[in-house]
């Protein structure tokens, strides 16, 4: 959970701080819907608190993933397009 977390707020700073605040909306969006989905599906399965933080695991390392996959797929192709050679 913490190296999720480390490679989540380094990916997510890195789109704050490069400009891609549409790409961090995206990610927070689909976090918020994943969340209340997994929340939903804990409650209406009656699983407890133990399978709940499994679930919210899963959930913010999908998140930390699709925050690196921006991070690699538009900073750095920017970067890449301008640099001169």
């Amino acid at each position: 959970m913490l190296l999720a977390n480390l490679v989540q707020n380094v990916a997510s700073n890195l789109l704050v701080h490069t400009g891609f605040f549409r790409e961090v909306a995206r990610v927070a969006t689909v976090l918020m819907i994943l969340m209340a989905a997994m929340t939903a599906a804990v409650v209406l399965a009656g699983l407890d608190i133990v399978d709940f933080i499994g679930g919210y695991v899963a959930v913010y390392v999908a998140d930390a993933a699709l925050y690196v996959f921006y991070a690699l797929s538009k900073p750095f192709r920017f970067a890449a397009k301008v640099a001169p050679r």
